[in-house]
């Protein structure tokens, strides 16, 4: 019966062989099954993970449906498989379940019953059907995949990348998620945007952080003592007695920004001078806190370091969203920067450019290991020094005051804001100054002679709070 299998599969008639296998052994028809199922696969059958089924292999069936995008058969097919209705056929049957024991195994799947193994495998289907909606442009199916099985906060995440912001505000406050505050912080830069100072200010009263307020006030050359409980003189102490980074931060919120972007300046320069590339975690954390100062009117020594580091950390976070539209501007702005300073400096442009055409290639496969795969792959240049540490400091940062961009690629495929600033206009064959591409729909003003897209502008404006016209001016 063996060799008449097998010369019914050399003519292609694998039903007659799967027929006839189990008078040869079970071990024998379960091995025909499985030969027969990756072959199906290869070929791109729709029977595959039918065959795959049959012969038990629960794991290959789900892989099958997946890669079909076939994400409710595979999430369906997963719960089965916890009631035990999927036998391995070689091992015997037992008693199939009644029809109420399945009943109660679902129960338990709905109120969190099931092994944890399982979820994991059923969020990671639910994101990939998520992000299937999401880049077919069902923000709202989209958000509805993962608050079924994931958290509401990734919900509420696809909900923000959609651009969707009111509406995960009004879910958000419903579930009573624990994102509230960056939901409020959002509002408050889109308010910010708009020169909603009143609303604005609303917005960042309603953050359990305290320092939001007072650090938007001191960005919007506000009077400081109506947000802030402390003394110009009270503040201006503190800054004198505290720790470095802390130090800044007091001057700000006492209205000193040039004495904060002097003090965070000399540390910028100090760290790279001395070529302490461990060190420049700590230029993230100071370009950080200065973003919320202008700095139109520091000596040009100064101020150049501040805009050339605040580009340098602004491409840095680019790499960790996956914003990869913007990337060769802020990159191109780091070069320029330098190029009028006539420095030259341990940074080498066409190195990090490699990472962000990486970057585009892999952009659906956008994760924390695969950034850290593009940085390892770098050549030992202090490049790469200077990636790990500042992109280390990224990571903590978002984690510790932003937990909604703690995943990296999170804004992947977001802009900042849906209103368009009153400044922006709209002229016939535009190009973008920075990357030479012809600009599709509204053109944004840098300056007299220089425009980029609107979506390059909202962008930037994400990343880096100084203007593209490098003047020091805030850009909102």
């Amino acid at each position: 019966f063996k060799e008449y299998c097998e010369i019914m599969i050399n003519l292609n008639c694998w039903e007659k062989a799967i027929a006839c296998a189990p008078k040869v052994s079970m071990g024998y028809w379960k091995s025909l099954i499985e030969r027969h199922a990756s072959i199906l696969k290869q070929n791109q059958s729709e029977e595959a993970f039918q065959y795959q089924l049959i012969g038990n292999n629960i794991s290959g069936a789900m892989d099958t449906l997946v890669e079909s995008e076939e994400f409710e058969d595979a999430k369906l097919i997963k719960i089965l498989s916890e009631s035990k209705i999927f036998k391995d056929p070689v091992a015997g049957y037992k008693e199939i379940p009644a029809a109420e024991d399945l009943k109660t195994k679902a129960m338990e799947y709905q109120i969190g019953k099931v092994k944890e193994e399982t979820l994991e495998e059923l969020r990671k289907i639910a994101h990939l059907e998520a992000e299937q909606f999401f880049n077919s442009g069902e923000v709202i199916l989209a958000a509805t995949a993962e608050f079924g099985v994931n958290s509401n906060t990734m919900g509420i995440s696809k909900l923000i990348r959609g651009n969707e912001l009111f509406l995960a505000f009004c879910v958000g406050k419903l579930l009573k998620v624990d994102c509230m505050d960056e939901i409020w912080q959002l509002f408050g830069w889109r308010a910010e945007r708009l020169n909603l100072l009143e609303e604005a200010a609303q917005c960042y009263k309603s953050c359990r952080n305290s320092n939001l307020i007072s650090l938007f006030a001191a960005r919007n050359n506000l009077d400081i003592t109506k947000y802030q409980p402390k003394s110009k003189e009270e503040l201006e102490k503190l800054a004198q007695e505290s720790p470095f980074l802390d130090s800044i931060l007091y001057y700000i919120l006492s209205g000193n920004c040039e004495q904060a972007a002097k003090i965070g300046a000399e540390r910028i320069q100090k760290i790279m001078a001395a070529k302490e590339y461990d060190k420049c975690g700590e230029i993230v954390r100071i370009e950080s806190l200065l973003q919320y100062a202008s700095i139109a009117k520091l000596d040009t020594e100064t101020k150049t370091v501040l805009l050339y580091y605040a580009s340098l950390v602004g491409y840095f976070r680019s790499l960790w969203l996956g914003m990869t539209h913007v990337m060769q501007i802020i990159l191109l702005n780091c070069e320029n920067i330098e190029k009028h300073t006539h420095k030259v400096l341990d940074i080498h442009y066409e190195t990090l450019a490699s990472l962000s055409d990486s970057l585009s290639v892999n952009i659906t496969q956008h994760s924390q290991n695969n950034i850290l795969k593009l940085i390892e792959n770098l050549s030992e240049t202090p490049n790469k020094k200077i990636a790990i540490e500042m992109m280390k400091s990224i990571e903590e940062e978002y984690k510790e005051s932003f937990p909604l961009f703690k995943t990296p690629g999170l804004f992947s495929y977001n802009i900042m804001g849906s209103q368009l600033p009153a400044n922006a206009n709209q002229r016939s064959a535009q190009v973008s100054t920075f990357t030479k591409v012809t600009i599709k729909g509204l053109a944004y003003p840098i300056n007299a002679t220089s425009v980029i897209s609107i979506e390059e502008a909202l962008e930037w404006g994400f990343l880096n709070k100084y203007t593209p016209a490098n003047t020091g001016a805030l850009f909102n």
